[in-house]
């Protein structure tokens, strides 16, 4: 990015996000993935809670949404901010009952609703010049966002049900100030016991950017989501596109092909539930021993993309299996 003029910055960026936005599935990995988590012990949504959230979008639930929107937002691409949503809600929320329905019936979203700007925010510490160095946030039409607020309550409902409390990130009534206590009181007994033990750190590179689609959709029916959502999901997965906004200069437009947007109400917790089968497998696996600590075993922390895993003896055999 060094001695570039603002339309080069910003090309770079948008082909840097390209790069990385690109689906890189193939057909043999389609064919793996349900196989892949059919090996996998996860719950599954009742068949009442899985109508709930089924259920065709009310305008009691966009009105409630629209009134709750925060003020000094930044807008999406069509201009309009959540202030204009508020002020007109009356009139606008019968307009979007009707949008979502035709839309939902019609399996296709309006364009609009497809398109982000991605701002760039760079992350202390690292090279300004590097486009990895930024962090994506994505800025979407009020429409789209109030819809994927409502897709977001509905799932916050039973995500409890389906997230292991081992994460913390993003789910009511869970803190990371959890995963600190259980991170101390192992470290107590760790110094306290000649037990060799380990307690390591992952943390994947761009795990938002890189959750694959093919693979999520998957992972919603296998926690028996239902098929309406799952629908709403997979348009909003639909060739999005998106174009990046750097120094007073918007890019061209790119295609989307994986990853969950940062900034989106829905995307946390849709990223919350594609982790969660690999952390099931690690927490099933009979290769890694977890820490005991008066009688309960920890074996597996999460916030997020930020990871732990505690392990017990053995550990060069654990560390192949993780």
């Amino acid at each position: 990015l060094k001695n570039k003029l603002n339309n080069e910055i910003s090309g770079a960026f948008a082909t840097f996000y390209k790069k990385l936005y690109s689906n890189t599935d193939t057909c043999t990995e389609f064919e793996q993935i349900d196989a892949y988590l059919e090996s996998i012990n996860l719950p599954k949504l009742s068949e009442e809670d899985s109508q709930a959230i089924d259920r065709t979008i009310m305008r009691e639930e966009i009105i409630e949404t629209i009134k709750g929107l925060k003020n000094g937002k930044s807008p999406g691409s069509d201009g309009y901010c959540n202030e204009f949503y508020k002020a007109f809600v009356d009139d606008i929320s019968p307009i979007l009952e009707k949008a979502y329905a035709y839309a939902f019936e019609r399996g296709e979203f309006p364009p609009n609703w497809k398109e982000t700007i991605i701002l760039v925010i760079h992350k202390e510490g690292k090279d300004p010049t590097e486009c990895s160095s930024y962090r994506p946030i994505a800025l979407q039409n009020s429409d789209c966002k109030i819809l994927t607020s409502i897709l977001a309550k509905r799932l916050k409902t039973v995500i409890t049900t389906l997230v292991h409390q081992d994460q913390t990130g993003f789910i009511t009534g869970r803190q990371l100030s959890d995963n600190i206590r259980r991170l101390l009181n192992v470290m107590s007994y760790a110094k306290s016991k000649p037990v060799p033990c380990m307690a390591l750190a992952l943390d994947a590179e761009k795990a938002f950017d890189h959750v694959s689609w093919p693979f999520l959709f998957s992972v919603l029916r296998k926690y028996g989501l239902g098929p309406g959502f799952i629908k709403w999901v997979q348009q909003l997965c639909s060739s999005p596109k998106a174009s990046v906004w750097v120094n007073v200069c918007f890019s061209q437009k790119i295609l989307l092909g994986r990853g969950c947007r940062q900034g989106d109400p829905l995307s946390p917790l849709l990223f919350a539930l594609s982790i969660e089968p690999l952390a099931q497998l690690i927490r099933d696996s009979t290769d890694i021993s977890g820490i005991e600590v008066s009688g309960e075993e920890h074996r597996l922390s999460l916030y997020a993309d930020d990871v732990i895993v505690y392990c017990i003896s053995q550990i060069p055999q654990s560390l192949f299996q993780i």
